[in-house]
């Protein structure tokens, strides 16, 4: 007896012992993940965190005024803090985080297994770890799976109610961020309707209880968009009437039918529903209220971001991610064969988030893999607590081991290096500490923020000599840092898609050139940056062409300016009349991938490019993602580059411009000044998989003359019309300089990349530098000097040599043998002569 006793005060102590350590392992994790607002920044990320906090805060109407992959209310999500919205963002994002650990304590509550519990935990812990800290949107995902999973709130006693609130719930994601509004909307459509057809093949009770749950969701999803999308007060009238009147009229009608009637309480629903639709259409049109043209807006970013921000990575990850897949949809296929109805329709919600987030993860194929990480072991983990069968639960609970292995303990590049920081940061108290002390002290963490944002937008304040210029006028920000409107006390008017990298889609494109063309700015403020290899010219084509046309370097501001943070800004302003009135000629051809296509006429050139996709194209983007798409240009001086080109906007207006193609922010500055600098002669356009493609592709070139408008400059000198080159053998008195490249191993059709520096010793003017292979001096490409070298500057004491540095990139196809030998030498354009520079560049192909 005393032995029973003992051992039922020891299974108590070892009960309070473990509800205890639970306990302090909860708030540690409740309060080390605490998603704090951030403050304003810089750089391309946290602008466009700053761009939807100011678009929220100045009530910009989402799809018309703004365009992005967040809504109305997405600043609740990634916003950055702005004066007036502290307290809305704080308040927000603790409630979801809050929210998260409420749902979850419900569900390990409901669950008995032990191994149950621990896989829900260590599926949220492992998300919070390495994605959901940061990651509002996927907290609410996670509360979202988490709440469907509950069998109890699709009894048919709730089932209403609960749609109702879900699809509410559905719509208020479409405000925050698209693809979290697809996300949930379509997982509850999905859970729902095979809900509706379960009944109807089975020929159940509730069939009507189910469609009226169905219409419910979607009604309770768009009513709640309409309500918020551009909120007035006068909307939520309007709701409560419609909702009113449809009932009352519905009332009406149904009291001239018989009592009798069978199918009185069918036509009762139907008619409420048909009134509601009716008067909902008609209040969404009244009130012009953008909710098509924020649909619009939202699936061209959607759909573009496929192709646009597409990053192949490791292909073992990816084989990973797909035995994951394969795994996953065996315990599908035992859920199925159990035959539980509400786990059928999860089923379905379930299988539509996995390939959503396989999509996400896997089409930049970075970072965001992390996505389909985390939604893998939270799916895996509802499975396991839904199963019954000990075969298939063992299998789950496999897999689920599989998933935390190949994530967790032993992951791939290219996130083995943040997991593991990511871990090490959770051990570190130093976090706990730290929010800990912001929860105290909550006021002060304001203050630091309000300081951090100035501190950080000082970076890019503007001189006061632009900022004179900018006095009273419009302007916009090309392509991306829009939080130099934060900074300085400048008339931003941002365009639909306030950063360029954005406008994936023509739609898109076409939008922002028809804002710039129906109320153009006074000035723009615009960097030649890049990202992911693309050439700047060619994120908005369309857009782009009309500022080519219509603006110029501003005469009050001819050079380039600089921030704290940004230097090579330009100044453009509004030109008196447009320089592409009427085009010269227009020839519409084709060509074939990897043939290069030769640019005889010397005029400005624009290509709308048609990439026609083949079946197998579609369905591998729909399902996946399409890999970059390269154009190779070839100049007239011999150097070769490769830019990214995005198919869908690259047949946007008049198309990409691509007979000249700056290189550098000094030939961009040249470009503005009226200097056509960068002449093309020929291009090519490749892809790895050829097969997503049909072979032809279609262009139409469209010529314009410049040449009254715009002076000759200082061009690159074409590298086939030199001929007769006198070479000197000997060293010059009068130049100096070096080739600095000593040896490569290049890939035949790989691109080569020659550096070095020369300068004249008298004057340190710049100098054409020209690369030559073999015995016979055949020239390769030729190059001007215009890159800093401070390196030279301190060896030779001589400031004069600050920008003596040149650079040259040319195809490796250019040469002749497997082993080459490469020279440079100063070239006198005047005198038809080559004075050799030191040094010898070894260039081995295979």
């Amino acid at each position: 007896m005393k032995i029973k006793i003992q051992n039922i005060v020891e299974n108590k102590i070892q009960s309070k012992l473990t509800s205890f350590l639970w306990f302090i392992f909860c708030i540690y994790c409740l309060i080390t993940f605490m998603p704090l607002p951030f403050a304003v920044n810089i750089g391309l990320d946290q602008s466009w965190q700053y761009g939807i906090s100011y678009a929220a805060d100045v009530n910009l109407a989402f799809g018309r005024d703004i365009i992005f992959t967040y809504g109305p209310l997405g600043y609740l999500l990634q916003g950055s803090v702005l004066t007036d919205n502290f307290w809305s963002i704080l308040v927000f994002r603790l409630t979801v985080h809050l929210s998260l650990f409420v749902v979850l304590i419900i569900k390990i509550a409901n669950l008995r297994s032990n191994f149950m519990k621990l896989s829900i935990v260590l599926s949220v812990w492992f998300a919070y770890i390495v994605w959901l800290y940061s990651q509002i949107d996927y907290i609410l995902l996670f509360i979202f799976l988490i709440v469907l999973s509950f069998e109890r709130i699709f009894k048919p006693n709730l089932i209403n109610l609960s749609s109702v609130i879900l699809g509410a719930f559905t719509g208020f994601c479409l405000l925050t961020k698209f693809s979290l509004g697809i996300y949930t909307f379509m997982a509850l459509l999905l859970f729902l309707s095979t809900n509706v057809v379960i009944s109807f093949i089975y020929r159940q009770s509730n069939i009507l209880i189910n469609l009226i749950s169905l219409a419910n969701a979607i009604l309770a999803s768009v009513s709640f968009v309409f309500l918020f999308l551009n909120f007035k007060i006068n909307h939520i009238y309007i709701l409560g009437f419609s909702i009113l009147l449809s009932f009352l009229l519905a009332k009406i009608v149904i009291s001239c039918v018989s009592k009798e009637n069978k199918n009185i309480l069918t036509i009762f629903w139907c008619l409420f529903y048909i009134i509601y639709i009716s008067l909902l259409t008609a209040a969404i049109v009244y009130t012009s209220t953008p909710l098509i043209d924020y649909l619009l807006g939202s699936i061209n970013i959607s759909f573009g971001y496929s192709s646009a921000m597409s990053l192949v990575g490791s292909p073992w990850q990816l084989g990973l991610a797909i035995s994951q897949i394969i795994l996953i949809l065996i315990i599908f296929y035992f859920v199925l064969a159990e035959g539980n109805i509400i786990n059928i329709c999860l089923n379905m919600s379930l299988i539509f988030v996995l390939f959503m987030s396989f999509k996400h993860g896997f089409v930049r194929q970075d970072i965001h893999t992390l996505a389909f990480a985390t939604v893998t072991h939270l799916i895996v983990a509802i499975y396991i607590s839904k199963l019954k069968r000990i075969k298939a639960k063992k299998f789950a609970y496999s897999v689920f081991i599989y998933l935390f292995l190949t994530w967790l303990l032993f992951p791939l590049e290219p996130t083995k290096n943040y997991t593991y920081t990511s871990v090490e940061k959770f051990f570190n108290l130093d976090q706990f500490y730290q929010k800990t002390s912001v929860l105290f002290n909550i006021n002060s963490y304001r203050e630091e923020l309000n300081r951090a944002s100035l501190n950080n937008l000082d970076k890019v304040k503007l001189p006061s000599s632009i900022m004179q210029i900018l006095q009273h006028k419009t302007v916009d920000i090309f392509p991306w840092e829009v939080s130099i409107a934060g900074a300085n006390d400048i008339k931003w008017k941002p365009r639909p898609v306030f950063q360029s990298y954005v406008a994936y889609t023509s739609f898109l494109d076409l939008i922002n050139s028809e804002s710039l063309e129906n109320n153009p700015r006074d000035y723009i403020i615009y960097q030649f940056g890049s990202l992911d290899g693309r050439h700047p010219f060619t994120y908005e084509p369309a857009t782009f062409f009309y500022i080519a046309c219509n603006y110029r370097l501003s005469s009050k501001m001819p050079d380039f300016f600089k921030t704290y943070a940004l230097s090579n800004l330009m100044l453009l302003e509004k030109r008196q009349s447009n320089l592409c009135s009427s085009p010269l000629t227009e020839e519409k051809l084709s060509v074939k991938w990897n043939n290069y296509l030769e640019l005889k006429d010397q005029d400005f050139t624009l290509a709308n490019i048609n990439f026609n996709y083949s079946f197998w194209g579609n369905l591998y983007k729909k399902l996946f993602r399409i890999p970059p798409i390269m154009m190779q240009i070839n100049l007239i001086d011999g150097s070769s580059y490769s830019y990214r080109i995005i198919s869908e906007n690259s047949n946007s207006g008049k198309g990409i411009i691509v007979s000249h193609l700056p290189t550098t922010d000094s030939e961009a500055l040249s470009f503005f000044r009226g200097d056509l600098f960068a002449q093309v002669k020929s291009l090519k356009f490749s892809i790895n998989n050829k097969f997503l493609f049909k072979q032809n592709i279609n262009l139409v070139l469209t010529t314009y003359n410049f040449q009254s408008t715009y002076s000759e400059g200082r061009k690159r000198i074409d590298i086939s019309h030199l001929e007769s080159i006198n070479f000197s053998h000997n060293l010059s008195n009068e130049y100096i300089g070096w080739i600095d490249s000593k040896h490569d191993n290049i890939k035949r059709g790989d691109m080569i990349n020659a550096v070095g520096w020369a300068t004249s010793i008298i004057s340190g003017n710049p100098v054409w530098v020209l690369l030559t292979e073999g015995l016979e001096n055949k020239p390769i490409a030729i190059a001007r000097t215009t890159s800093p070298r401070p390196d030279v500057v301190n060896f030779y004491k001589n400031n004069d040599y600050g920008y003596s540095g040149w650079s040259v990139t040319f195809s490796s196809n250019n040469l002749k043998y497997k082993k080459n030998n490469i020279r440079a030498w100063v070239y006198e354009p005047a005198t038809n002569k080559a004075i050799p520079l030191n040094g010898e560049y070894i260039v081995e192909i295979y």
